[in-house]
């Protein structure tokens, strides 16, 4: 069976661009790939990515039970970190995009409570200077109190040496 299409030549020049087209992007889609494949030859990225879902189990634990007002020096910039790189997984889920939400939340608090850690250290140590100043005065007024009775002491001392 035979068929006879007739078209203009503006028509088939047309087809004949949108052909070359579509075989240069062809092209371009291929050297993607390839280039794709030699980025990371040895796989590494699929076997970071298993480690990965590993930490973040790791992570999820401390995050739970680890709670930042109890425990100091939770280091919060690579909690941060870890929170903006989980959309990077190739295989992210909405659960990652929750759980690194979640991350920023902790993070935040850790920061919180690290400054009401400070704030309540600054306290402690206003009041240790404090009670040290108190004991200072106590030592000034209970050294001026002794000088006092040494004094009359030596007075009195003199008093009998003179008459005797």
């Amino acid at each position: 069976m035979t068929a006879t299409v007739s078209m203009t030549l503006d028509d088939l020049k047309a087809i004949e661009a949108r052909e070359r087209s579509a075989y240069e992007e062809l092209a371009k889609i291929r050297a993607e790939l390839i280039e794709a494949k030699s980025i990371d030859p040895a796989n590494t990225i699929k076997m970071l990515v298993p480690l990965c879902r590993e930490m973040m189990t790791i992570i999820r634990f401390a995050v739970a039970n680890l709670p930042p007002s109890e425990i100091r020096g939770w280091p919060f910039e690579a909690v941060h970190t870890v929170a903006n790189r989980l959309g990077e997984l190739p295989d992210k889920t909405s659960d990652d995009l929750t759980f690194a939400i979640e991350l920023r939340a902790f993070a935040n608090e850790v920061v919180e409570a690290g400054k009401q850690h400070a704030a309540s250290r600054v306290d402690r140590e206003a009041l240790r200077l404090k009670k040290a100043r108190i004991v200072m005065l106590q030592t000034e007024a209970n050294k001026a109190m002794l000088e006092g009775f040494l004094s009359e002491a030596k007075a009195k001392l003199l008093e009998i040496a003179s008459l005797g």
